[in-house]
């Protein structure tokens, strides 16, 4: 065999490695372009927290990695009917939603401690925190928790938050079944405007099912004093029709006022009379 000297051995070497190198090169970017696309697709329709994110009132729906159904929530709004003041810093209010589970289970859907709030800048601060700072432990009136709602259900909730006034976004935190996956309610407009809104339809919702369709009922007849109903009374004057027969409202001359046993007033006109 041929033994190559060192300046071929050289000149090989280096075709080899001309060779190799873009092989790599290609290699190295299909993975990176790989795993760009796999990490975009993960993190698509999300914010920079990895929220979703939707205004309130917008149904959101979060799926497992396979697109099951986890937890979908709808008919969100804000209700501070029965609960505390709001003061100049935080409002307490009912986060109210309606929600339809999958086949994972949990011990509690909207929990108050899984919430937490965004302000202007981005700042984010959980609602427990909020809620012991401002004091207010006690929950509003008819405030309803989401606590061991069976798998594949459809449920109504209104947990109570304390909401700093100047937040314009409500965010919950789910961890359930393996999924973790945060949802952000934004608020047009600020959390003032979001309870005035919600408050004002509520109001005229309320004042749409207090108001009922006049109903038609069957007038009752008020034959007046000394008529006898269902024979030819006058229900102008009160005489009957045969001792008027003119229409003058005057008992006719010839009127048989004294036919038959009646001998009084009384009788002729009536037991009303």
């Amino acid at each position: 065999m041929e033994r190559l000297s060192p300046a071929m051995k050289i000149r090989t070497t280096a075709a080899v490695l001309l060779t190799v190198v873009p092989m790599l090169a290609a290699c190295s970017a299909s993975d990176t372009t790989s795993a760009t696309s796999s990490t975009a697709a993960t993190t698509a329709g999300t914010n920079s927290r990895g929220a979703i994110e939707v205004d309130l009132g917008q149904p959101v729906t979060v799926t497992d990695s396979a697109g099951n159904l986890v937890l979908n929530v709808t008919g969100t709004r804000l209700d501070t009917s029965g609960c505390a003041p709001a003061t100049g810093e935080v409002t307490q209010a009912k986060f109210v939603a309606t929600i339809k589970t999958g086949n994972v289970e949990t011990d509690q859907w909207l929990w108050e401690s899984d919430f937490y709030y965004v302000d202007p800048t981005g700042k984010v601060v959980e609602n427990i925190d909020v809620t012991q700072k401002a004091d207010l432990w006690f929950p509003c009136t008819e405030s309803v928790l989401l606590i061991k709602t069976p798998p594949n259900s459809i449920a109504d909730g209104s947990p109570t938050l304390a909401i700093p006034n100047n937040s314009t976004t409500i965010g919950y935190h789910l961890e359930a079944g393996g999924v973790d996956q945060r949802v952000e309610w934004k608020l047009p407009g600020g959390l003032s405007a979001a309870v005035q809104s919600t408050a004002a339809e509520t109001a005229e919702s309320e004042t749409t099912t207090q108001e009922q369709p006049a109903t038609t009922t069957a007038s009752e007849t008020t034959y007046p004093t000394g008529t006898v109903p269902g024979e030819g009374a006058d229900l102008n004057s009160g005489i009957p029709s045969e001792w008027d027969r003119d229409g003058n409202g005057l008992i006719d001359t010839d009127a048989p006022v004294g036919d038959g046993d009646c001998d009084n007033p009384q009788c002729l006109l009536g037991p009303n009379g």
